[in-house]
Protein backbone atom coordinates (compact mmCIF):
# COMPACT_ATOMS: atom_id res chain seq x y z
CA UNK A 1 0.00 0.00 0.00
CA UNK A 2 1.56 3.57 -0.80
CA UNK A 3 1.84 6.28 1.64
CA UNK A 4 0.46 9.45 0.90
CA UNK A 5 2.88 12.56 2.49
CA UNK A 6 0.50 15.39 2.91
CA UNK A 7 1.97 18.52 2.06
CA UNK A 8 0.10 20.88 3.99
CA UNK A 9 1.54 24.29 5.66
CA UNK A 10 0.92 26.10 8.73
CA UNK A 11 -2.56 28.65 7.73
CA UNK A 12 -2.51 32.23 8.27
CA UNK A 13 -4.61 31.82 11.51
CA UNK A 14 -1.90 29.56 13.28
CA UNK A 15 0.83 31.42 12.16
CA UNK A 16 -0.72 34.35 13.97
CA UNK A 17 -1.94 32.21 16.82
CA UNK A 18 1.68 31.10 17.36
CA UNK A 19 3.44 34.68 16.56
CA UNK A 20 0.69 36.32 19.38
CA UNK A 21 1.72 33.37 21.70
CA UNK A 22 5.65 33.81 20.85
CA UNK A 23 5.74 37.67 21.61
CA UNK A 24 3.23 37.14 24.73
CA UNK A 25 6.22 35.12 26.41
CA UNK A 26 8.86 37.40 25.48
CA UNK A 27 6.75 40.14 27.04
CA UNK A 28 6.69 38.68 29.97
CA UNK A 29 10.12 37.65 30.30
CA UNK A 30 10.85 41.34 29.79
CA UNK A 31 8.48 42.71 32.73
CA UNK A 32 10.18 39.77 34.86
CA UNK A 33 13.37 41.31 33.91
CA UNK A 34 12.85 44.91 33.95
CA UNK A 35 11.31 44.42 37.64
CA UNK A 36 14.36 41.97 38.93
CA UNK A 37 16.77 44.87 37.33
CA UNK A 38 14.56 47.81 38.73
CA UNK A 39 14.68 46.34 42.01
CA UNK A 40 18.44 45.59 42.32
CA UNK A 41 18.66 49.48 41.11
CA UNK A 42 16.23 50.67 43.46
CA UNK A 43 18.02 48.74 46.87
CA UNK A 44 21.86 49.86 45.45
CA UNK A 45 19.81 53.40 45.46
CA UNK A 46 18.47 53.21 48.77
CA UNK A 47 22.13 51.82 50.61
CA UNK A 48 24.01 54.79 48.56
CA UNK A 49 21.61 57.49 50.28
CA UNK A 50 21.66 55.66 53.11
CA UNK A 51 25.51 55.42 53.43
CA UNK A 52 25.87 59.27 52.00
CA UNK A 53 23.96 60.37 55.44
CA UNK A 54 25.65 58.64 57.57
CA UNK A 55 28.71 59.42 56.82
CA UNK A 56 28.11 63.55 56.47
CA UNK A 57 26.85 62.81 60.53
CA UNK A 58 29.65 61.21 61.39
CA UNK A 59 31.48 63.59 59.82
CA UNK A 60 29.58 66.39 62.04
CA UNK A 61 29.99 64.87 64.62
CA UNK A 62 33.84 64.31 64.70
CA UNK A 63 34.26 67.87 64.19
CA UNK A 64 32.12 68.74 67.17
CA UNK A 65 33.33 66.76 69.12
CA UNK A 66 36.71 68.54 69.09
CA UNK A 67 35.17 72.06 70.61
CA UNK A 68 34.01 73.25 73.78
CA UNK A 69 30.32 72.82 74.70
CA UNK A 70 29.51 76.68 75.52
CA UNK A 71 31.26 77.05 71.27
CA UNK A 72 28.56 75.76 69.74
CA UNK A 73 26.36 78.07 68.10
CA UNK A 74 22.55 77.10 66.34
CA UNK A 75 20.46 80.06 65.13
CA UNK A 76 17.40 80.00 62.67
CA UNK A 77 17.33 82.82 60.05
CA UNK A 78 14.43 83.81 57.25
CA UNK A 79 16.58 82.64 54.41
CA UNK A 80 15.44 85.07 51.37
CA UNK A 81 17.12 82.71 49.27
CA UNK A 82 14.23 79.93 49.90
CA UNK A 83 11.65 82.70 49.78
CA UNK A 84 11.96 83.63 53.98
CA UNK A 85 11.31 80.09 55.06
CA UNK A 86 13.28 79.53 58.44
CA UNK A 87 16.46 77.84 57.86
CA UNK A 88 18.92 76.38 60.23
CA UNK A 89 22.57 77.47 60.92
CA UNK A 90 24.72 75.57 62.71
CA UNK A 91 28.62 77.18 63.87
CA UNK A 92 31.39 76.41 65.65
CA UNK A 93 34.95 76.68 66.44
CA UNK A 94 37.40 73.63 66.25
CA UNK A 95 41.00 73.55 66.37
CA UNK A 96 42.58 73.04 63.46
CA UNK A 97 44.55 74.77 60.77
CA UNK A 98 44.69 75.46 56.77
CA UNK A 99 46.01 71.97 56.75
CA UNK A 100 43.48 70.59 58.88
CA UNK A 101 45.99 69.77 61.81
CA UNK A 102 45.23 69.74 65.14
CA UNK A 103 46.58 73.05 67.39
CA UNK A 104 47.03 73.58 70.62
CA UNK A 105 48.70 76.61 73.03
CA UNK A 106 51.65 76.38 75.07
CA UNK A 107 49.84 75.10 77.89
CA UNK A 108 48.39 72.29 75.80
CA UNK A 109 45.08 73.74 75.32
CA UNK A 110 43.36 73.41 71.96
CA UNK A 111 43.98 76.52 70.14
CA UNK A 112 40.92 77.25 67.80
CA UNK A 113 41.53 78.11 64.77
CA UNK A 114 38.46 78.47 62.50
CA UNK A 115 34.70 78.16 62.36
CA UNK A 116 32.95 75.52 60.64
CA UNK A 117 29.11 76.65 59.64
CA UNK A 118 26.55 74.73 58.13
CA UNK A 119 24.00 76.48 56.13
CA UNK A 120 21.46 75.44 53.27
CA UNK A 121 21.65 76.77 50.08
CA UNK A 122 19.53 76.70 46.95
CA UNK A 123 21.86 75.71 43.83
CA UNK A 124 19.19 76.24 40.81
CA UNK A 125 16.19 74.66 42.69
CA UNK A 126 18.38 71.85 44.54
CA UNK A 127 18.83 72.62 48.34
CA UNK A 128 22.13 71.66 49.23
CA UNK A 129 23.65 71.67 52.32
CA UNK A 130 26.68 73.30 52.60
CA UNK A 131 30.40 73.96 54.68
CA UNK A 132 32.19 76.69 55.20
CA UNK A 133 35.47 77.23 56.97
CA UNK A 134 35.90 80.66 58.28
CA UNK A 135 39.43 81.50 59.79
CA UNK A 136 40.77 84.84 61.18
CA UNK A 137 37.42 85.28 63.48
CA UNK A 138 37.58 87.52 66.70
CA UNK A 139 39.36 86.03 70.28
CA UNK A 140 35.67 87.64 71.63
CA UNK A 141 33.91 84.64 70.02
CA UNK A 142 35.27 82.46 73.33
CA UNK A 143 34.75 84.65 75.82
CA UNK A 144 32.08 83.94 78.22
CA UNK A 145 28.88 85.51 77.72
CA UNK A 146 29.32 85.95 73.61
CA UNK A 147 25.98 86.38 71.95
CA UNK A 148 26.34 85.04 68.14
CA UNK A 149 24.60 86.47 65.21
CA UNK A 150 24.68 86.52 61.54
CA UNK A 151 22.87 88.20 58.84
CA UNK A 152 21.77 86.39 55.70
CA UNK A 153 21.25 87.65 52.42
CA UNK A 154 20.69 85.87 48.87
CA UNK A 155 24.27 85.82 47.98
CA UNK A 156 25.98 86.05 51.69
CA UNK A 157 26.24 85.07 55.10
CA UNK A 158 27.46 88.19 57.43
CA UNK A 159 29.00 86.92 61.12
CA UNK A 160 29.58 89.30 63.91
CA UNK A 161 33.09 91.40 63.37
CA UNK A 162 33.47 88.90 60.28
CA UNK A 163 33.82 89.61 56.70
CA UNK A 164 30.70 88.51 54.34
CA UNK A 165 31.00 84.46 53.50
CA UNK A 166 29.65 84.25 49.37
CA UNK A 167 27.02 81.78 49.93
CA UNK A 168 28.43 79.87 46.77
CA UNK A 169 31.70 79.00 48.16
CA UNK A 170 30.92 76.91 50.41
CA UNK A 171 31.47 72.82 50.06
CA UNK A 172 28.72 70.61 49.30
CA UNK A 173 27.91 68.30 51.84
CA UNK A 174 24.82 66.84 51.10
CA UNK A 175 22.56 67.52 48.14
CA UNK A 176 19.03 67.13 47.71
CA UNK A 177 18.60 67.73 51.09
CA UNK A 178 15.22 66.73 52.61
CA UNK A 179 15.02 68.11 56.37
CA UNK A 180 18.33 69.61 58.38
CA UNK A 181 17.32 70.95 62.18
CA UNK A 182 19.38 71.41 64.86
CA UNK A 183 17.54 71.02 68.39
CA UNK A 184 20.11 73.10 71.53
CA UNK A 185 17.12 73.68 73.85
CA UNK A 186 18.61 71.17 76.00
CA UNK A 187 22.34 72.10 75.75
CA UNK A 188 25.12 69.24 75.12
CA UNK A 189 24.32 67.72 73.04
CA UNK A 190 22.41 68.89 70.52
CA UNK A 191 20.28 66.51 68.57
CA UNK A 192 20.95 66.75 64.90
CA UNK A 193 17.71 65.80 61.81
CA UNK A 194 19.24 65.19 58.19
CA UNK A 195 17.71 63.38 55.53
CA UNK A 196 18.68 63.45 52.45
CA UNK A 197 16.00 62.79 49.19
CA UNK A 198 15.74 62.48 45.76
CA UNK A 199 12.87 63.50 43.33
CA UNK A 200 14.27 60.80 40.52
CA UNK A 201 15.03 57.41 41.33
CA UNK A 202 15.05 53.86 39.82
CA UNK A 203 11.47 53.03 39.01
CA UNK A 204 9.91 55.94 39.92
CA UNK A 205 8.75 58.18 42.48
CA UNK A 206 10.69 59.78 45.27
CA UNK A 207 13.16 58.42 48.28
CA UNK A 208 14.26 60.39 51.82
CA UNK A 209 16.03 58.65 54.54
CA UNK A 210 15.68 60.71 57.67
CA UNK A 211 18.95 60.19 60.03
CA UNK A 212 18.67 61.84 63.66
CA UNK A 213 21.27 61.26 66.40
CA UNK A 214 22.19 63.13 69.52
CA UNK A 215 26.20 65.06 69.05
CA UNK A 216 27.92 66.24 71.99
CA UNK A 217 30.90 68.48 72.52
CA UNK A 218 33.25 66.65 74.77
CA UNK A 219 36.36 69.17 74.97
CA UNK A 220 36.16 71.14 77.89
CA UNK A 221 38.97 73.91 77.25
Amino acid sequence: MKKVLSSRGFTLLEMIIAMVIFFTVLMIAYVITLTISTGFELQNFIENVQADTEIVMFKINEEIQETNPYYVWVGTYNDPLFGGASKMLLAFPVPRDQNNNFTMKSNYYPDYKKIIMYFPYDNMGVEELRRYEIYNFPSYYLQTGFSFSATVSVSSITLRGIAPILRNSGEVVVSNLGEWTVDSSSGSPIRINLSIGSSSIPGGGTYQFLLSTYMGARNKN
